[in-house]
């Protein structure tokens, strides 16, 4: 005897056969699926018993997944199978539950199409509502009780046709219809075949035309057959389904001579062989209720970014009666537009949309960048109020972010690493602050936050890497820049319009054509303080100073590295340092700062773009909490080397920069015989071959060839 699928456990075997009844078991033949719609969102449906007798539907069958149910249904005689899976694409348009998980839309009926029927007909006699009334083309009652005001004749009507194969019921939907009709309906509506669909605009049109009991003044069809579905889930692949066309339909779209010139939604149907349900009265009253049909013809008010409708052309109307439909575009096209653009800014603004963002950018899974290099997203930000909403989401998550950042700082779990790339305009040095950048947020997921050149934190959002590429000095106060530089403890900072609470970025990168002294001399002359005292404590907070010599000069990469915070023996002077100002001959000021305590103390030798990235790198993976072996940390160096030249292979196609061998190549992180005064000459006629990282026991200046 077949199982009730409830009672099977987890680790029971799934067999299809336990669900199908013998053919002795069978006593009656099987009906086809059958169903009646009782309004929009109503159907009388034939119960799975009489679609498929071999089928126990107390066997529960209902309760499997989609894939075995399909499993089952190979072991059902194939009528009975089509039977089943019109069935549950039926179940599937009209079921849905309401919020406490109740049931409706479907009504299972017994005894087959009789039933359904019976059933049918007891519901239409116990609800004779004003909307099923209306649309049988009849007046409702007026309040207080009266006789009813007859069948009402409508003045602008529009109905959509599906080929009548694809209904349940195609011998009860098109009555009246010859054969050849019906053939000219299927391959008109059937994108496989992609009939005439004019032709069969004209079977309608010769159906409807004038009579004596009604006057057409237009009448327009169009084939709808590039709409698409919204998004759909697909439980079997655990995703959305996209693109999705919708089934091909014919729209018609009539106006009448007046209301004693309509006909009735009823006579309509019965003149054209169509159920009643078909047939749309226009929505829209008033002067506008006929241009805004002839609008929906083409989707001229739709959105853009709405795929299931798609913008049709004015080529594709066919005219059956009236003044060609090109006409009536190019008359009313200005208007339409505007009627769009109202409708983009309403859906703009879509509550449930919006509250998505706001969720999205709350969980880090929605940024700005998202927002604005998506259309959808775009024109939310172009709404004022869902613009401010956004940006207290944004502000909300930003504040969060560097509450956590400052709080891991205060407990030692990292420590800022502050960086200053300095290097002659073209010598590349903000393309390699970018690799180290791509490098950070492909190994730890850090953001990075580039600044402005002035009015520097109003750009900063939390994120874990500050870049101030090309700064100047006095884009903050020295006070600023001493507290955004220390790397210890996060304070409040200035910015323009609201002081951030507190900055705590675990890299800060600063890239300059200025040496440290000149670059913070400008900050020193807006303090409260000796120029000399401000400059030595920004030395101090500088962990690595990069300079970058012009590659195009030498030929290749050379980078001197120098720690900072190095005490010096004695104080020092340091002579000729730029101020910034000109004196009277337009001649450049320089000063003397005295008493230095300290300064940057430069590594015995220099390095190539990729040895400069890997001295980095460690020292910013030990800052950030990692206990990393010598191999791991070889593995880091060669993903950051990868990261830096992806960024130089765009500068080296144009020739900004000379040619370099890329990690793939090996590579010589450090470059021995070379040093600030006399940097290689690798690549350059009369100098050596490009070095690259070679065997144990190879030459690392022979050229590899």
């Amino acid at each position: 005897m077949p199982v009730d699928a409830s009672e099977l456990s987890p680790s029971d075997v799934f067999r299809p056969e336990d669900y199908v009844l013998d053919d002795a078991a069978v006593t009656v033949a099987a009906c086809p699926t059958y169903y009646v719609q009782l309004s929009s969102k109503f159907i009388a449906l034939t119960k799975l018993e009489d679609e498929a007798p071999h089928l126990n539907g107390k066997a529960g069958f209902g309760k499997l997944d989609r894939d075995q149910q399909m499993a089952v249904l190979s072991l059902l005689p194939p009528d009975e199978a089509e039977n089943v899976r019109k069935h549950w694409e039926l179940w599937d348009e009209f079921y849905y539950e309401d919020d406490e998980g109740h049931g409706h839309g479907v009504k299972l009926c017994d005894g087959g199409k009789a039933g359904v029927d019976k059933f049918a007909a007891e519901y239409r006699a116990a609800h004779p509502n004003r909307k099923a009334r209306r649309a049988a083309g009849q007046r409702g009652k007026k309040k207080g009780g009266g006789k009813s005001g007859g069948d009402q004749r409508c003045t602008i009507l529009m109905f959509a046709m599906r080929a009548p194969s694809q209904l349940a019921d195609p011998m009860s939907a098109y009555v009246g219809w010859t054969d050849d009709e019906r053939a000219v309906a299927d391959a008109a509506l059937d994108p496989e075949a992609d009939g005439d669909w004019r032709a069969l605009a004209d079977i309608f049109w010769a159906k409807l035309g004038d009579g004596d009991d009604c006057e057409v003044t237009d009448c327009y069809a169009i084939r709808h057959d590039r709409d698409m579905k919204p998004p759909v889930w697909d439980e079997a692949a655990g995703r959305y389904l996209l693109d999705l066309p919708k089934v091909w339909h014919l729209h018609f779209f009539i106006k009448f001579a007046g209301r004693d010139k309509g006909l009735t939604i009823a006579n309509l149907a019965e003149r054209l062989g169509i159920p009643p349900e078909q047939i749309e009265r226009n929505k829209v009253k008033g002067r506008l209720a006929w241009l805004t049909q002839c609008a929906y013809a083409i989707h001229a008010l739709a959105p853009a970014n709405k795929p299931e409708k798609f913008h049709y052309s004015p080529d594709d109307v066919y005219t059956l009666k009236g003044a060609p439909y090109h006409e009536v575009w190019a008359e009313n096209r200005y208007q339409w537009e505007l009627g769009r653009a109202g409708n983009v800014a309403a859906e703009a603004t879509d509550k449930k949309q919006l509250a998505g963002l706001v969720d999205g950018i709350l969980d880090g899974r929605v940024t700005r960048d998202m927002i604005l290099l998506q259309d959808e997203y775009t024109r939310i930000w172009a709404d004022k109020t869902a613009r401010s909403t956004l940006e207290a989401a944004f502000t909300a998550y930003d504040e969060a972010r560097m509450m956590r950042a400052t709080d891991a700082l205060r407990r030692g779990m990292f420590r800022k690493t502050i960086i200053y790339i300095e290097g002659a305009a073209g010598s590349a040095k903000t393309e390699m602050a970018y690799g180290w950048c791509d490098f950070f947020r492909q190994r730890y997921d850090w953001r990075t936050d580039v600044l402005a050149a002035k009015n520097a934190l109003d750009d900063y959002h939390g994120a874990e890497v500050m870049l101030l590429d090309d700064v100047r000095g006095q884009a903050m106060t020295a006070e600023d820049w001493l507290k955004l530089l220390d790397p210890y403890h996060a304070s409040p900072a200035s910015a323009r319009y609201h002081n951030k609470p507190s900055v705590a970025p675990r890299v800060i990168i600063i890239t300059s054509t200025k040496e440290p002294a000149e670059f913070f001399y400008g900050a020193a002359s807006r303090a409260d303080c000796t120029a000399n005292e401000a400059v030595d404590q920004f030395i101090r907070r500088i962990l690595w100073r990069v300079r970058v010599f012009n590659p195009y000069e030498y030929g290749y990469y050379n980078v001197e590295l120098s720690k900072g915070d190095t005490r010096a023996e004695r104080p020092y002077d340091l002579n000729d340092v730029p101020t910034g100002r000109l004196d009277e001959y337009g001649d450049p000021l320089t000063t003397t700062l005295r008493g230095l305590g300290y300064l940057f103390a430069p590594l015995p030798a220099m390095f190539s773009a990729y040895g400069a990235g890997a001295a980095v790198i460690r020292d910013v993976d030990g800052r950030a909490g990692e206990r990393l072996t010598d191999g791991e940390l070889e593995e880091l160096c060669h993903e950051a080397a990868l990261c830096i030249y992806k960024r130089y292979v765009a500068l080296m196609t144009t020739g900004a920069i000379p040619q370099m061998p890329g990690p793939a190549d090996g590579y010589a992180p450090q470059l021995d015989g070379a040093d600030a005064d006399a940097p290689t000459r690798y690549g350059l006629p009369g100098g050596p071959a490009i070095p690259r990282a070679l065997p144990e026991g190879g030459d690392e200046h022979d050229d590899p060839e």
